[in-house]
């Protein structure tokens, strides 16, 4: 199929919407790039687009990465819209440029700006539909639409965090089990309507084996000071104690809710809680194999950064591959990580390893997480030197999502 033409509405599209697409972005880069060839001063900055044809700094930046090397697929989010490539068209006629190399340009937009039409209706959805086949995504453009969900579910929702900070310890109990310890922690979390429902913790055990989240024990990490049925750590939580109350749902799920009504960031609380699971079963593999283990985060609340960490005891686990996925978890009850049918979302964070350990893994969103962390180890006798920290760091975590960081065990 020519480079400059687009099928027909008869045409099967499912079929042929990459190469579409491919087509019509490597020939709009192709006609860009000619033009900037053509100049006698030649364009090997986006500055030099802008003082060359007299346009505005950003749609001069667009040109030039939209003439970059690479996937043509990632240039779609640098694509001008229609009102800026007829001004650029325009400022270029005027600047002198050769009209055979303007006709090519302004084909290859009609080209590209048909098939926006025929494929996807809007700009807005074409380029969505062009970033699940692209070899890479602009990451700020994703975080873009999830700082714009954020915001939307915040109105809605009427709730939310600055920072959901979580993060596990495991341990050998003896015997082939672990213990867990396991911290959450929602920082700044606020009502923005008195009447919104304001979840200050939620957490279920999940079991491998039988299932059975009561196969094994649980214990609050500070008796001294649990409260309204739940494992707060008061000592890291807002002074003087949010009132607050806790239900349980019949599948071993807690809630922990805030019983007051105040809104705004002078309403914001910091709530942290804690619990260490007992003479735990590793779980299978991620590959059906071997055996591994892990946690899930799920993002019920509007959120502006989640930190989730995990802390392997280093003696005990030498070698690991670790991952992390997101899936939606509002779609299907029960779905694991093994269910074919489970929808992973197209999320590129990825597990980073800190350097230095639990001491020198401080972060500016959770002020206190040495002290956390040295609490936790403290209670439950382990040496935090011994243990290497694995963080997921991730702006704006989509609602409904459930973020899973694993670890497969290397022999």
């Amino acid at each position: 199929m020519p480079a400059n033409t687009v099928p027909s509405a008869e045409t099967d599209l499912s079929g042929c919407f990459t190469a579409d697409a491919t087509s019509a972005l490597q020939e709009l880069r192709a006609a860009l790039l000619a033009i900037f060839e053509n100049e006698p001063e030649g364009i090997e900055r986006s500055r030099d687009a802008q003082r060359r044809f007299g346009i505005n700094a950003k749609v001069s930046w667009q040109l030039f990465r939209l003439a970059s090397p690479g996937d043509p697929l990632t240039l779609c989010p640098h694509v001008p819209t229609p009102t800026s490539m007829q001004s650029v068209v325009s400022a270029m006629s005027q600047r002198g440029v050769e009209p055979a190399g303007l006709e090519r340009l302004r084909k290859a937009y009609d080209t590209f700006s048909e098939l926006v039409r025929l494929h996807a209706g809007d700009r807005a959805t074409f380029d969505s539909m062009v970033r699940a086949i692209a070899t890479t995504s602009d990451p700020r453009a994703d975080l873009q639409h999830r700082k714009a969900m954020f915001r939307a579910c915040s109105h809605y929702w009427g709730v939310q965090i600055d920072t959901y900070f979580t993060f596990g310890m495991i341990h050998p109990a003896g015997g082939g089990l672990f213990d867990y310890g396991h911290v959450r922690a929602r920082m700044g979390l606020r009502r923005l309507r008195a009447d919104a429902s304001c979840i200050v913790d939620s957490f279920k055990l999940s079991a491998p084996g039988d299932g059975r989240a009561d196969s094994f024990a649980r214990e609050p990490l500070d008796v001294d000071s649990t409260a309204a049925g739940a494992p707060i750590l008061a000592q890291f939580s807002s002074r003087p104690l949010p009132q607050f109350r806790t239900l349980s749902d019949p599948d071993g799920t807690s809630y922990s809710e805030l019983t007051n009504d105040t809104v705004g960031r002078q309403g914001a609380v910091n709530m942290v809680f804690g619990q260490v699971s007992r003479n735990s079963p590793l779980s299978p593999g991620s590959q059906g194999k071997g055996w591994g283990f892990g946690a899930n985060v799920r993002i019920t609340t509007p959120t502006a950064r989640l930190v989730s960490d995990m802390l392997v005891h280093r003696p005990t686990f030498p070698r690991l591959n670790p991952f992390v996925k997101v899936y939606a978890s509002n779609l299907r009850e029960n779905v694991t990580e093994m269910d074919p049918n489970a929808l992973v979302l197209p999320f590129n964070e990825q597990v980073q390893r800190v350097d230095g350990g639990p001491r020198n893994a401080w972060t500016r969103e959770v002020p206190r997480y040495v002290e956390i962390v040295a609490f936790v180890a403290d209670r439950l006798g382990w040496n935090l030197d011994e243990f290497d920290v694995y963080r997921v760091d991730m702006e704006y975590p989509m609602m409904h999502t459930r973020v899973a960081m694993g670890f497969d065990i290397i022999d």
